[in-house]
């Protein structure tokens, strides 16, 4: 018979080993990409508008039969009547004026505009007329057992405007001047200097470089604050790129994630009978502009707000301790705003990051023997840990040479802490007990609390005789 250990050896099936990895390939991307961003069942989208509008010296009575004694859109609106049935239904702007609607050759396709009526005679009038917009969508999906991701966007616009009117013998209006100014307000995507989301770039100093490179451009010949308004929006924007597919206009995406049911890990399953974690991240861009009497239009300020509420939040529920319910709670937020005026060439930026730490402990019905009595007790005790910094800097784009790490202002860091004990006994005694502890120190900056450190007590009895 052959030897056995002469004969071939069987080739090794190395196409399931690559197929398994293939396919776990496959799940990671679903998971990360597929089920993230596209699976979504419903999408809820919400518009509110709002127009108020203020004009005096209009002609005539209240408006009443311009409403119900005439036919709607087929006989016009009387200037004796008061003001039009265009205008007290919100379509025109002004009180006896008459509305011209025609055609473009671009989207929408029309086009509209209000031609003035008569007024009072010999008048100094005002029209203000105010509008704002918002624009709200959001969706929420399962990533997988116990974890839901929630996306939504925001977008907010509005437009003011103040005219001042002079009127003649006939009633005539002429226009002597307008402020018109207005704000847009959105969704953004933008990330603090802290851990891994320093690679995103964002910040004072990336508004800094692209400064720099607007004013050695000889051919931008925009004024500095506009330089300073385009560095600031670009410089913290996390993704540039966004810009220029979207525009500026369009809202960035934030996001809020829960995951329940942690408790089925290894990590937890030996003490913990709930945990869950929470983080949700939530970023807003400001632009005030108004039009110059030259008819340009100019940024007035710029504002920025980033932050996670909370960066890590972890909620803990733990199995039978010492027959009672014990749980605690864990919270790390932290929040940057920036605010510049391009005229001043001033950027000042405010940081606040909040640890806190909730523990507690209750226990209901258990009896202690008193006098000889079997007594039900009740007791709750809780644990109080929180630790606020809040500080602030302002940084100097007009001097020639850039300080990166900008002027302290003024900072305080606040801390606190409390235990505090309740305690029932037979709902007839029930006593508390706490301490808190406060202490303030100022920042780098200094402040204008000054440094303190407080301690409290106290001690509360209540005795029910029936």
């Amino acid at each position: 018979s052959p030897n056995p250990a002469s004969a071939p050896t069987a080739a090794k099936d190395t196409g399931k080993a690559s197929l398994n990895i293939g396919r776990r390939l496959d799940d990671i991307t679903r998971i990360l990409f597929k089920n993230t961003l596209f699976d979504f069942d419903r999408l809820s989208i919400q518009f509110t508008q709002s127009n108020t509008i203020q004009n005096n010296g209009i002609l005539g009575s209240h408006g009443f039969a311009n409403i119900f004694a005439r036919v709607p859109f087929l006989q016009s609106s009387v200037t004796q009547n008061g003001p039009s049935f265009l205008y007290q239904l919100g379509l025109a702007s002004n009180p006896s004026g008459s509305v011209f609607i025609g055609g473009k050759g671009s989207f929408p396709f029309f086009t509209g505009h209000t031609n003035p009526g008569l007024r009072a005679p010999n008048g100094n009038l005002s029209d203000v007329f105010a509008q704002s917009n918002t624009l709200t969508a959001n969706t929420s999906r399962p990533l997988w057992e116990g974890a839901t991701l929630s996306l939504n966007w925001k977008v907010s616009w509005s437009f003011n405007s103040n005219s001042s009117l002079e009127t003649d013998g006939r009633g005539v209006p002429t226009l002597n001047s307008q402020t018109v100014s207005g704000d847009v307000d959105r969704s953004f995507l933008s990330f603090p200097p802290i851990l891994f989301f320093k690679f995103f770039n964002t910040g004072v100093g990336a508004m800094s470089d692209l400064y720099a490179r607007y004013k050695a451009d000889p051919l931008d010949t925009r004024a500095n604050s506009e330089k300073i308004a385009q560095a600031f929006e670009d410089g913290f924007e996390a993704i540039p790129l966004a810009k220029k597919i979207l525009s500026s206009v369009v809202p960035r995406m934030n996001w809020s994630f829960h995951w329940d049911g942690l408790e089925k890990f290894s990590l937890f399953k030996s003490f913990a009978q709930r945990v869950s974690l929470d983080h949700a991240y939530q970023s807003d861009y400001r632009r005030r502009w108004m039009i110059t009497p030259d008819g340009n239009q100019v940024t007035e300020s710029q504002e920025v707000s980033t932050g996670f509420s909370p960066l890590l939040g972890v909620n803990v529920t733990f199995k039978n301790f010492m027959k009672g319910n014990f749980g605690g709670t864990f919270r790390y937020n932290v929040t940057n705003t920036y605010d510049v005026t391009p005229s001043s060439q001033n950027l000042t930026e405010t940081a606040v990051s909040n640890y806190n730490i909730t523990l507690n402990f209750s226990r209901q019905g258990f009896e202690i023997p008193f006098f000889g009595l079997s007594l039900s007790n009740d007791i709750d005790m809780s644990f109080t840990y929180g630790l606020t910094a809040n500080s602030s800097r302002i940084y100097d784009f007009s001097q020639p040479v850039f300080n990166p790490g900008g002027n302290p202002l003024q900072g305080l860091d606040n801390t606190t802490m409390e235990p505090r004990i309740r305690y029932t006994l037979s709902a007839r005694v029930t006593a508390s007990l706490y301490y808190r502890y406060t202490k303030v120190t100022p920042g780098e900056g200094g402040s204008r609390i000054p440094g303190s450190t407080v301690n409290e007590g106290g001690l509360e009895v209540h005795v029910s005789i029936q």
